[in-house]
């Protein structure tokens, strides 16, 4: 996935010198001209429709530079970012975000084969920044943990934070993260 063009143009609306934009699954900006926007959006992002129809959730510049803010203060610091999620949810959608206000480029895992140990560990390998960081929902941690190898072991502990987010952490989960010493820190971890 080819994330160049997303982070342009929403470099470009956060800024205030685009149109809002709204990413597809493959991270393709779609211009947003809607006369309905609130001033200062910088982003749609769909719900994903679970009391009926999505719906589409306008985000200002400031409260996503806000959020980054936020998540600096929490980690400790900024740095480079791999995006494992689909950048059309907010999650995957504030990966790019924090890595525009880090001054960095994310490292894109192939999402096209759906989320696997491999493509993790591959995209994990493109970071080169001194302090990395991820983003995963607890599903993917549990699939990468489920029949770790030592490539993937390794690869998660290179990352100084892995936020968690999007649903609660099993226990049992938790404990086989802390046995790898995984460095887990969000509302969810």
């Amino acid at each position: 996935m080819d994330v160049a063009p997303a982070l342009t143009a929403l470099s470009a609306a956060l800024a205030g010198r685009g149109p809002a934009v709204e990413l597809d699954a493959g991270g393709t900006p779609q211009p947003v001209l809607s006369a309905g926007l609130a001033p200062g959006t910088a982003a749609v992002v769909r719900t994903s429709g679970s009391t009926g129809t999505p719906k589409a959730t306008m985000l200002g510049a400031e409260a996503l530079a806000a959020s980054s803010r936020g998540t600096v203060r929490r980690l400790g610091g900024e740095g480079q970012w791999l995006l494992a999620l689909a950048p059309n949810y907010v999650a995957g959608l504030q990966v790019l975000v924090r890595s525009l206000h880090a001054g960095t480029e994310p490292a894109v895992m192939d999402l096209a084969g759906g989320f696997t140990a491999e493509a993790f560990t591959a995209a994990a390998e493109q970071l080169t920044h001194r302090f990395r960081i991820t983003s995963l929902v607890p599903t993917q941690l549990h699939r990468l943990l489920e029949e770790p190898s030592a490539g993937t072991i390794a690869a998660l502990r290179r990352f100084d934070a892995i936020l968690l987010g999007g649903a609660r952490l099993s226990d049992r989960l938790r404990s086989e993260a802390a046995k790898h010493s995984l460095r887990l820190c969000g509302p969810m971890a």
